[in-house]
């Protein structure tokens, strides 16, 4: 699909200013200003900001009473039960609580339910299990904010539920350690961030060395795969992230390969954790983040890459197969009680991105999915249509729910709340600035890896180059001077940059990589653009 291209407005007195005030380069200035970070102090925050400036955890609601709890647990040797999700954030979720708490000395049991057979979050039948294995207190990774009534219950059997947890808030009850929750400055943490903050805060109160570089690379991968804003404490988990992988001691995480930018997290250690889950007996993403050794982590990675392209293969030919069966009311609906609901969440994404409006897919089981561009919140679209579902929860761009009967029912409900709530945004490129290729100098690149690491809230600038002559040399896409721009997609697909045997003049759109390299994101030619 097409997509407009659209320069931000950007005030260049405004970026004159700031270049005095703050010594920066008028093209990360102009950058950020052009992203709404315009106070002096916000930009040195966003550039420079270390591990040290996080928040403090105890600004958490309940966190002081949570960590009291378990140092409780220790002094009365009481047995604790970790209790996990299986998706990436949830799987790294739980390594970096028992991790972390195995650092100070302190023995956990873990559980990871499985989605298609447990349910997400805490259930009665297990609850019911721990306490006949002496568990009198569980610890959640990445789950159980809407799980009031099975805490309650847990609490009657003598077992106190510490929930740690990022999703969206219905109601309050005790030991709820939540962003969402209380005047806690930043909000979108990711599960694993919620559980590094835990593991921080207890060691505060414990007085034990807390070492945030063993904890933060789990941070990054949780992060990243749950698709959370890398702003704010994200971004500096994520820096410190992307730092202390290089040297971990982690055999999990060397085999998932060299990791350098969050690109590199994406395409090498997403799928293949994601791939843990659902397709294997037992947690093997779980297995391979807590692998002692070199040769044991390499014998689970690979099994996981193979069933990490198993997924994928699966996923793809899923999403070509039902693309067409889709249905556009402003909100794009799939309808296919066939689609395993393993596969729900990527198809509901692949939509969202075509589209750029929200996207249900409903599957088997009356299982679905939704995914939603910034400008719509699905978490209030599935209260207003709770009486038609049995049960749901998840953010304002992502949720999952169980539907109570037939689809038309639910259909309908949205379509009521959604009506004057959809605002119709065309697919476009937000243009950061114009920049020939041949200006692109060693400052240039510089300020990319300072305004890195990019991702979902953070995304890599794009730049437009305006009447450019490109040469073709096979798959090679060659500008002036015989620089490369790689093309990012698959395929031979057809780049117009001649016309009756002569070089036609270009508009492009590219990016630029931390080692200096171009990826073109978009080429037309230049007479039909301005």
């Amino acid at each position: 699909m097409e997509k407009k291209w659209c320069i931000r407005e950007i005030d260049e007195k405004i970026v004159d200013n700031l270049v005095k005030e703050t010594g920066e380069s008028a093209l990360t200035l102009r950058i950020l200003v052009g992203r709404g970070i315009l106070d002096p102090e916000e930009i040195n925050k966003f550039l420079y900001s270390q591990i040290e400036n996080l928040h403090s955890p105890f600004l958490l609601n309940d966190m002081n009473k949570a960590v009291m709890r378990i140092e409780q647990a220790i002094k009365n040797n009481e047995k604790i039960l970790i209790w996990g999700d299986e998706d990436a954030d949830g799987t790294t979720s739980t390594v970096c609580l028992k991790q972390g708490l195995k650092s100070m000395g302190v023995d956990t049991d873990y559980y990871i339910p499985n989605r298609d057979k447990d349910g997400i979050g805490l259930s009665i039948k297990r609850i019911q299990k721990a306490k006949e294995q002496n568990i009198s207190v569980i610890i959640t990774a990445d789950c159980g904010s809407r799980d009031k009534e099975k805490v309650l219950f847990a609490k009657n059997i003598g077992i106190d539920c510490i929930i740690t947890d990022h999703h969206e808030i219905m109601e309050t009850f005790p030991f709820l350690v939540n962003p969402k929750l209380s005047n806690y400055p930043f909000k979108n943490l990711a599960g694993v961030g919620v559980a590094y903050k835990f593991v921080q805060a207890l060691s505060e109160r414990l007085r034990k060395p807390f070492y945030p570089e063993s904890l933060t690379p789990l941070v990054l991968l949780g992060s990243v795969a749950d698709r959370v804003p890398i702003t704010g404490e994200n971004r500096i988990l994520a820096k410190s992230g992307l730092n202390a992988i290089q040297d971990t001691a982690s055999p999990g995480i060397k085999a998932l390969g060299k990791i350098k930018t969050i690109d590199d997290v994406i395409k090498k250690a997403v799928s293949v954790l994601s791939a843990g889950r659902g397709v294997s007996k037992g947690y093997i993403g779980y297995d391979l983040l807590l692998a002692k050794n070199t040769q044991e982590a390499n014998r689970i990675g690979r099994k996981l890459l193979s069933e990490s392209k198993i997924w994928q293969d699966t996923a793809r030919e899923l999403y070509r197969n039902l693309v067409t069966e889709c249905i556009d009311k402003g909100v794009i609906f799939l309808v296919d009680y066939n689609i395993p609901s393993r596969f729900a969440g990527y198809l509901a994404s692949r939509l969202k991105d075509r589209y750029e409006k929200p996207a249900i897919v409903i599957g088997e089981k009356n299982k679905g999915e939704g995914r939603a561009p910034k400008n719509f919140n699905l978490f209030e679209a599935l209260k207003y249509c709770s009486s038609t579902l049995k049960a749901f929860g998840g953010h304002k761009k992502a949720c999952g729910f169980k539907l109570k009967e037939d689809a038309d029912t639910f259909i309908q409900k949205f379509l009521e709340y959604s009506k004057d709530k959809i605002i119709d945004s065309e697919p476009h490129f937000d243009i950061d600035s114009i920049l020939s290729p041949e200006n692109i100098t060693p400052s240039v690149i510089k300020d990319m890896r300072k305004l890195a690491p990019f991702g979902s809230g953070n995304p890599k600038p794009i730049f437009l180059a305006k009447d450019v002559s490109l040469k073709q040399e096979g798959n090679r896409l060659l500008l002036p001077g015989e620089r490369e721009i790689d093309i990012p997609y698959k395929g031979k697909e057809y780049i117009p940059i001649h016309r009756d045997g002569e070089p036609l003049k270009l508009d492009i759109l590219y990016s630029i990589k931390q080692d200096g390299g171009l990826v073109l994101r978009d080429i037309r030619p230049s007479k039909f653009n301005w």
